[in-house]
């Protein structure tokens, strides 16, 4: 009897046999055969030019070492001059606006020296105070924060030229700028935009800077609520506009006009601040309730002080500017802290602007 082995069955003998080679073994199993690997293409991957990786541009030594001053690294010297440049500057600003309502409303001295006093605190008030705006802004510009810094110089040069009721106009620009900064924030999961660098920081503010202004003027409220819409508008229409068609005058049409729209802006604005809903975060939370108290007293006694006569206007500005000094100064500590949480932990963004 005659047994026929087909090719398949011949393989299946010699494996049970163990016979079968590794060769044979996998041509014989494999589904597929596989494809010849093309030895050209491997020539020309070998061949072809490789383009050098693009370094990163080394940052400025000179701005990097003196970044490095207001980390915990930095000298002591500076460390005391940090905490407290700011702090005395505005202390003896709102001494000095207290003085002026005091002595210019009683008989404690001459008027001869009460007019004095009120001169030198208006002197202080435009020419020092100043100082602590731009210290603001170098904090700002330390922690990456470019636009943010720009917001806070703009009152330092804006004292220079405006008259004493008016410096309130200054600093609407900047608080309205800080509360665009805000809502800025929340829309990238309350954190400023990308730190990590200083122009791209710049770049993202700016374009979701752009974007809410256009949802603001086209009312849509799809990310931020009406109130806070208004508030921004408010400010930033208020401030801008009475530096371009009233900032001479303290009692006009448009200067109570656009005066009257910056501070209701800021009192809808603070009223948000005094009643936030931070509850994650202790700190961040009185700083806001703070802040606002300061402000929103400040907007109120600016609003009455456009509709009264020019003696009891000048004494409400002394007490509105010193309120704003104080504000000023926790707010120069707040920077501060900022910039220590940010340069501690690279993860870790400032919690307030």
């Amino acid at each position: 009897m005659s047994v026929t082995l087909t090719k398949e069955t011949n393989s299946l003998a010699k494996n049970d046999i163990g016979l079968v080679s590794a060769e044979e073994n996998l041509h014989t199993n494999s589904p597929e055969t596989p494809k010849p690997i093309d030895t050209n293409l491997i020539h020309q991957a070998n061949t072809q030019v490789q383009s050098p990786p693009i370094s990163p541009q080394p940052p400025n030594k000179t701005w990097e070492n003196f970044r490095k001053l207001f980390t915990d690294k930095g000298p002591p010297g500076f460390k005391i001059f940090r905490n407290y440049f700011t702090m005395s500057l505005n202390t003896v600003g709102i001494i000095f606006n207290f003085l002026a309502v005091i002595t210019g409303n009683s008989n404690i001295v001459s008027k001869k020296i009460s007019e004095k006093i009120d001169k030198g605190s208006e002197w202080f008030s435009r020419y020092i105070i100043p100082l602590s705006f731009g210290w603001n802004g170098i904090e700002a510009l330390v922690g990456n924060r470019a636009v943010e810094a720009v917001a806070r110089i703009i009152p330092a040069i804006s004292f220079l030229f405006l008259p004493f009721y008016n410096l309130n106009i200054a600093t609407g620009v900047s608080s309205g700028l800080q509360y665009l900064f805000e809502l800025v924030k929340d829309r990238h999961g309350g954190k400023n935009p990308a730190t990590h660098s200083i122009k791209e920081n710049a770049k993202q503010t700016i374009q979701t800077s752009l974007a809410i202004l256009k949802d603001i003027f086209t009312l849509n409220q799809t990310h931020e609520d009406f109130k806070k819409q208004i508030s921004t508008a408010f400010m930033l229409i208020g401030s801008f506009g009475g530096l371009a068609f009233a900032s001479k005058d303290r009692d006009s049409l448009l200067a109570r006009f656009f005066g009257n729209m910056r501070n209701i802006g800021g009192i809808i604005a603070d009223w948000k601040l005094i009643f936030n809903d931070v509850k994650n975060n202790i700190r961040r939370a009185f700083d806001l309730r703070l802040v606002g108290s300061l402000c929103s007293t400040a907007s109120i006694m600016n609003i009455i002080m456009r509709w009264v006569n020019p003696e009891l206007a000048r004494t409400l500005n002394h007490i509105s500017i010193a309120i704003d000094d104080f504000g000023l100064t926790y707010w120069a500590q707040c920077s501060k802290r900022d910039n220590d949480e940010q340069f501690a932990d690279k993860n870790l963004q400032p919690a307030m602007s």
